[in-house]
C-alpha cells in the first residue's frame, strides 16, 4: 500500500519556487503602487498648475517686474510677492488690496525668476529612497 503526502524532494521544489516568487510580488505591487502615487501627484501638480499660471500672468500683466531675482511685482500701491515657505507651499503674498495672499501649490521644491519667465521644480518623496522632481517653465514674457 502506498503512502499519500510529498516527498522532501517535492516540499524543497515547492518551496524554492515559492521562495522565488514572493519577492517578485512584492517588487510588483510597490512599483505598481509607485506609479499610481506618481500619477496621482503629476494630476495634483496640474491641477495647481492651472490656477498658478492664471494669477502668474495676471500679475505679470498688470504689474511691473521688481528687480533681484525675487519672483515679486509692483502693482500700483502695493507688491505681490511669490514665496515658498518652509512647509514647501508656493504663496502668492498681497495686501487685500491687490487680491490677498494665498498658498497656490504644494510640494514646491524651488521657484526662480528666468529670462522669459519662472521655473518652478516640484518635489515629492514616494518612499525615503525615492523622490521624484520636476521643473516647469512657465512663460511670462518678463525679464
Amino acid at each position: 500500500m502506498k503512502r499519500g503526502g510529498f516527498t522532501a524532494v517535492e516540499l524543497a521544489t515547492n518551496l524554492t519556487v515559492v521562495a522565488i516568487l514572493i519577492p517578485l510580488l512584492y517588487a510588483g505591487a510597490r512599483s505598481v503602487q509607485d506609479n499610481h502615487a506618481l500619477g496621482l501627484w503629476h494630476l495634483q501638480t496640474a491641477d495647481e498648475l492651472r490656477s498658478l499660471t492664471e494669477e502668474l500672468r495676471l500679475d505679470a500683466q498688470s504689474g511691473a517686474a521688481l528687480e533681484g531675482e525675487e519672483v515679486a511685482w509692483s502693482r500700483g500701491d502695493c507688491t505681490v510677492r511669490y514665496r515658498v515657505d518652509p512647509r514647501r507651499v508656493l504663496r502668492r503674498e498681497a495686501p487685500e488690496a491687490c487680491g490677498g495672499s494665498r498658498g497656490l501649490a504644494t510640494n514646491v521644491d524651488q521657484l526662480r525668476r528666468v529670462v522669459g519667465g519662472v521655473e518652478i521644480e516640484f518635489a515629492r518623496r514616494l518612499r525615503p529612497t525615492n523622490e521624484q522632481h520636476t521643473t516647469v517653465f512657465i512663460p511670462l514674457g518678463t525679464p
